[in-house]
């Protein structure tokens, strides 16, 4: 049998003696599965809430408008609490709907001012034909979504939750 010969550079002479960790590890970044969030609020529902509060935001100018069409008329009180019964209605809708999907408002700060403010300013006459609701609606959305993921907003709430956790443990009661 005949040896083989190896080409020069190919001989352990050649070879470098020390080689950087970098080129022995493997692409990491690109191959490692991504680690799977469970959202409380799907895409799907999501939309059909945004949409929900779009018709809804619609449908209170429209009433809005004809309350102030139909006021000299005397009928502009009765639309003004068309305009009230559906906020109301809006609001116990959306309470319902979040604690559904394991969302309760009044537990974090940022989801409390959120819709105090989407509340208080639907109820006022001039104020209640901006999209309040969808902004509203918006935030919370993206808020559960941070928290559920993990980033900057989740952060600081778990933070906070921790706080609280060992200020309540030092206390008698």
């Amino acid at each position: 049998m005949e040896s083989i010969k190896r080409p020069r550079s190919l001989t352990k002479k050649n070879l470098p003696t020390k080689v950087s960790n970098k080129e022995n590890q493997p692409n990491t970044h690109i191959n490692s599965p991504k680690k799977e969030v469970s959202y409380r609020i799907s895409w799907t529902t999501a939309f059909l809430m945004i949409s929900l509060t779009i018709v809804f935001d619609l449908t209170e100018i429209i009433i809005d408008w004809l309350g102030n069409l139909t006021a000299a008329f005397g009928l502009g009180l009765l639309f003004w609490g068309l305009n009230i019964g559906g906020v109301i209605f809006m609001g116990l809708t959306f309470f319902v709907w979040f604690k559904i999907k394991n969302i309760p408002i009044f537990t974090s700060p940022k989801r409390i001012a959120t819709s105090a403010i989407t509340f208080i300013g639907e109820m006022i006459p001039v104020i209640n034909n901006l999209p309040g609701w969808t902004i509203g609606i918006i935030v919370i959305i993206i808020i559960s979504r941070s928290e559920d993921r993990g980033g900057i907003i989740g952060k600081a709430t778990s933070i906070t939750k921790n706080l609280k956790g060992k200020a309540s443990v030092g206390k008698k009661g």
